[in-house]
């Protein structure tokens, strides 16, 4: 699954290349992000499944070498059950450590893009006795860029996420808004 993410990023990477040449107007920048979402999680712990709204927070950057591409590395994560301060043995999560990640904008003057990344990603439990576990991951998705100002752009988007920790099996959708600072010199 995670080879025919990365091959179909690939080729849409490789059909926009012709595009990039056309485009000298592009300053290369690096870029930071943040994205905010809710998510719909299903996961199955111990082959017992489980589903739940959860919200879905995530920090991305990296750099744009050209109008059509955007790369970089993110963290997120997902809540499943709330810490407590009160209660140290509460509080359970997913979290993509370190995503690899691409974002492709395959038509010119278009603020459609596409949103692919693989990584590493961890699970956490609170409750006694239980041994955090981390193992691969990815994410897909797309959404529509809107520029805010020269420095600036806000974007919706839907990405599916999944990933296996060791007895836990994932997979999310998220529906969200991410603001994009670029940073030029």
């Amino acid at each position: 699954m995670v080879s025919r993410i990365l091959c179909a990023a690939l080729a849409c990477v490789l059909s926009c290349a012709q595009q990039a040449l056309a485009q000298e107007d592009h300053v290369p920048h690096w870029w930071v992000s943040i994205d905010l979402a809710a998510a719909d999680l299903s996961y199955q712990r111990n082959l017992v499944p489980n589903g739940k709204t959860s919200h879905f927070l995530a920090f991305r950057g990296g750099y744009a070498p050209s109008r059509w591409l955007r790369v970089g590395v993110e963290t997120n994560g997902f809540n499943i059950a709330t810490s407590n301060l009160l209660d140290p043995g509460r509080g359970e999560g997913i979290s993509q450590m370190l995503l690899l990640t691409a974002q492709i904008y395959p038509a010119t003057g278009s603020g459609w893009f596409l949103k692919t990344g693989i990584g590493w990603n961890s699970y956490w439990n609170n409750a006694q006795g239980f041994r955090q576990s981390s193992s691969g991951a990815w994410s897909l998705g797309g959404g529509y860029e809107f520029r805010i100002d020269e420095a600036r752009d806000l974007a919706a988007f839907v990405q599916a996420h999944g990933g296996e920790v060791g007895n836990v099996d994932y997979d999310a959708t998220t529906v969200g808004l991410s603001l994009t600072w670029k940073i030029r010199r």
